[in-house]
């Protein structure tokens, strides 16, 4: 009852705010009204994915086999946006102010257990996003999470993800970043310092690394397709009561911890600019499981009772993105791309898979005049031209 109490309330508090953000009261009054200003430049959306790698044998005692998957939905929602005009009466700063979450399951099978392992994580945060109009980005965000066998059982443990990042949009076909993350995506609880830049445009065909969380190269297919070939790591740190005496600590609470590494190519499809859908495939490597006493959150300072490399493998994921609502435009404002990339880079969570980038507009060369609107043309006079 405790998980399923759970569930309803993780998908009210999701849907909630993108009701809210899209429903508009009728007028009943005959007078005419000036359209409400739209003053949020990221739009509410609502994400899934599914990933899962196959069973790969282990030259073990205790746990002979070992495979997993994982399938997580979650959200962001703008609460806040303010632009407002610097001293020099022409430069426009913004700051965002968006509520994250998200919610994975996650199903481990060890062929030594008499069951999957089943896990739950559960995550809640708040980011602020301070674009200055002079080519700077700062980016925070901080989501605490539990990731457990049952969240609702009594020894629940808090850990946290925490990032901020530093961008410098130099032009449209290079910005470069700097940051710290605080995360478990490599099966532990690490403090890392980041460093990345992007080759070419957003709206084109570009290189962007971001070590330690991602390389792309993305390019586009088609008026409705884009491709990207990546490599990124995955993982995490689950706590769970071993289900049997394979270890000897039958009713025991202990913390599993995986990360690998996946290389594989990613076609999303972008039907409209409310949904993107995302299939992809490739190599898991470098990929690593652990059993370790319930000794502190972040896993680290001790040794595992149990560890094993385990073989490359094929992988499979799909994904979903839909959003909601209207947004100012930003065409050709090159520093407000980088703030709607960074968005979607550090997906709620600390899943490292998050919403496809389908926020980012089209190349505005291929934008046909009697298709710009009175609206599109307020908004770009109000927005800043780092060419």
């Amino acid at each position: 009852m405790r998980l399923s109490r759970i569930y309803t309330f993780t998908i009210i508090f999701l849907l909630a705010p993108l009701i809210g953000f899209s429903y508009q009261p009728a007028d009943s009054s005959m007078k005419v009204i000036k359209p409400k200003e739209i003053k949020r430049y990221i739009r509410p959306c609502i994400y899934l994915n599914n990933y899962k790698t196959p069973e790969k044998e282990l030259r073990k005692r205790q746990i002979t086999a070992y495979s997993f998957r994982q399938s997580n939905l979650g959200f962001y929602a703008p609460l806040y946006t303010n632009t407002w005009y610097r001293k020099d009466s022409i430069t426009l700063s913004t700051l965002h102010l968006l509520a994250v979450g998200n919610i994975a399951t996650a199903s481990a099978g060890f062929s030594g257990f008499d069951k999957r392992i089943e896990f739950y994580k559960l995550s809640l945060g708040l980011r602020t996003i301070y674009s200055s109009g002079k080519k700077s980005v700062w980016f925070f965000d901080a989501s605490p999470f539990l990731a457990e066998d049952n969240i609702g059982g009594s020894n629940r443990t808090w850990r946290y993800s925490a990032t901020i990042v530093y961008n410098r949009t130099v032009s449209k076909n290079f910005s470069y970043r700097i940051g710290y993350t605080k995360t478990y995506l490599f099966g532990e609880g690490l403090n890392l310092p980041m460093i990345g830049c992007r080759f070419g445009p957003h709206d084109g065909v570009h290189v962007s690394f971001f070590i330690p969380r991602n390389i792309t190269l993305d390019f586009p297919m088609g008026k409705k397709f884009w491709g990207s070939v990546f490599v990124k790591p995955v993982g995490g740190r689950y706590n769970f009561f071993i289900p049997d005496t394979s270890f000897n600590r039958i009713g025991y609470t202990v913390q599993y911890g995986h990360r690998e590494y996946l290389t594989g190519f990613l076609l999303e499809f972008r039907p409209n600019m409310n949904i993107s859908v995302t299939l992809s495939t490739g190599l898991a490597t470098q990929r690593y499981i652990a059993l370790a006493e319930d000794v502190n959150a972040e896993g680290r300072g001790y040794e595992p009772f149990f560890a094993s490399i385990v073989a490359p493998c094929i992988f499979s994921s799909f994904g979903a993105s839909i959003r909601f609502g209207k947004a100012r435009k930003v065409n050709s404002n090159y520093e407000m791309y980088d703030v709607l990339d960074i968005n979607n880079t550090f997906d709620p969570g600390d899943n490292n898979m998050g919403p496809a980038n389908g926020n980012i507009p089209n190349d505005p060369n291929n934008v046909k005049v009697n298709n710009i609107q009175y609206q599109d043309i307020k908004d770009l006079i109000d927005e800043t031209d780092l060419n």
